[in-house]
């Protein structure tokens, strides 16, 4: 039997419902025109809403997370939480190596199955043991899921202090590799409290 670890976001902010309908208006032209082909990449998209519309959570299309994650792990203070289906992007990995550098605590959680995608799994292995062998620190730990769980979230959780109701998080539906990033319609909610 298996078990799939998700992460999903109920809001009723009608800037957020106005800004995914955009994203969805613009993925539906694509794939049903019948004169459209197939992009080579995906089409851009301002974050939405702006701070001013909605000063706690913002919406990025496609690409633009990557920036937003490597943000959140160069001001990240003690620390960081990671749930990723697939991990390769090595700008990403750096960005982690230098928050543990400065003390700040990592715990990554990967996904691992056996029973399809190997390939994306060998990469996740191949990330695990290059930042446990690159960090001098000891601040970094890596796990990898059961194999009869399948984790498919991807969200990154930046200094949670339950006591005061603050930190942040970037919940999401892309992965961390050059395909989603550059390639592949992606949403990703930045929620700060």
């Amino acid at each position: 039997m298996r078990y799939n670890n998700e992460s999903n976001l109920l809001t009723g902010d009608p800037s957020l419902a106005a800004a995914f309908t955009r994203f969805f208006d613009e993925l539906w032209k694509l794939r049903v025109d019948e004169h459209n082909s197939a992009p080579e990449q995906s089409f851009q998209m301002e974050p939405a809403p702006s701070p001013e519309e909605n000063p706690k959570v913002q919406l990025l299309f496609n690409g633009s997370y990557k920036k937003r994650i490597l943000k959140l792990l160069e001001a990240a203070k003690s620390e960081v939480s990671i749930s990723i289906y697939y991990f390769s992007d090595n700008e990403i990995k750096d960005a982690i190596l230098a928050a543990a550098k400065t003390g700040v605590s990592i715990r990554v959680l990967l996904n691992t199955h056996k029973d399809y995608a190997r390939h994306l799994v060998e990469r996740n292995e191949e990330t695990a043991k290059e930042l446990l062998e690159s960090d001098n620190s000891g601040n970094i730990k890596v796990y990898f899921d059961k194999n009869h769980f399948f984790t498919h979230s991807k969200t990154l959780i930046v200094d949670p202090n339950l006591r005061n109701n603050t930190g942040e998080i970037l919940l999401g539906t892309g992965n961390w590799n050059s395909t989603d990033i550059k390639k592949h319609s992606q949403v990703y909610a930045h929620i700060r409290s």
